[in-house]
């Protein structure tokens, strides 16, 4: 086969692996000339090959699918990972919409190397496996410089949860920990776009209690009312009255309403429950009783 036909060759297997149609421009070339483009064209393919196969070792290290030792580090020392780094990692979620826009900011962020991938795990997560260049890095400060360009560069939606570090081995119960604190977060931090795994706070204990358990506390200490009379309305006015460290004015100012509005609300909240959150530990009270009913509610909808 000559090396017209070799090109030939070589162009269509890079548009078969890539989608993509390449024609050099039609011209008489030597065949020096010839042999160069078509190396480079085998270049090019090869880098494809390599960095989707990396993609794909990834996909299968967090899911769970590679559980092997061996065939992780045999797999590791193919694609020049370090296996000995412990590694963060990262999961960003965004409308299913918007993958083709955030994808190319978060490669931008963590280009791809030996300290850090990004993968789709599937329509609108994104994965980052990242490997910190020093030992203890901050992963709250790392969490929402991400997200805080992210937001700004995608102008979407996005939310980002961490979990780590951890072993190349460990990875898999890392990636579900990015998971659950994506549902903790959602749930229990309204008006919150970064959930780190160590950082949930009280919402990780509730979620790890059993629902019957927690049906049952919140009946015996927390609900001398009937649940139906707390409003949505007043929900969120008592938790933006909990995040003003219930400071009257400051949640007054943050609800866009006078300050006699919220001492009303206050007072309907005070009673249908009996309980006066300008207090700290009446406030703390309504405050646990207001995310147990939240994650009851949740497991109703959803008993997995």
């Amino acid at each position: 086969m000559n090396a017209s036909k070799k090109l030939d060759s070589a162009l269509a297997e890079l548009g078969r692996l890539t989608g993509l149609s390449v024609s050099p421009t039609a011209q008489v070339r030597s065949p020096e000339e010839e042999e160069a483009l078509l190396a480079g064209v085998r270049m090019l393919t090869q880098t494809w090959r390599a960095s989707h196969d990396r993609a794909r070792f990834w996909q299968d290290l967090l899911d769970g699918t590679l559980t092997d030792e061996a065939r992780i580090l045999s797999l590791a020392m193919a694609h020049h990972i370090a296996a000995d780094r412990e590694r963060l990692v990262l999961l960003c979620d965004c409308p299913p919409g918007a993958a083709e826009t955030v994808a190319p900011i978060l490669q931008g962020l963590f280009p791809s190397s030996s300290s850090a991938d990004t993968v789709m795990m599937k329509e609108g997560r994104f994965a980052v496996v990242y490997a910190p260049s020093r030992p203890g890095e901050e992963i709250f400060s790392f969490l929402h410089s991400t997200f805080d360009t992210l937001s700004a560069e995608a102008m979407v939606p996005v939310r980002v949860s961490c979990s780590g570090p951890a072993p190349l081995g460990q990875l898999a119960g890392t990636w579900q920990e990015c998971i659950l604190a994506m549902e903790i977060g959602t749930l229990f931090m309204p008006g919150e776009n970064v959930y780190p795994f160590r950082g949930l706070g009280i919402g990780k204990l509730i979620w790890r209690t059993p629902p019957e358990a927690s049906r049952e506390f919140i009946e015996e200490n927390l609900l001398p009312f009937d649940p139906e009379e707390l409003t949505d309305e007043l929900i969120e006015t008592a938790q933006c009255f909990f995040s003003c460290d219930l400071v009257i004015t400051a949640a007054a100012r943050q609800m866009h309403m006078h300050r006699n509005t919220l001492l009303y609300r206050l007072e309907q909240i005070r009673r249908i429950t009996g309980l006066d959150i300008r207090r700290f530990d009446e406030a703390a009270k309504l405050s646990l009783a207001i995310n147990i009913l939240q994650y009851l509610q949740y497991r109703k909808k959803d008993p997995s």
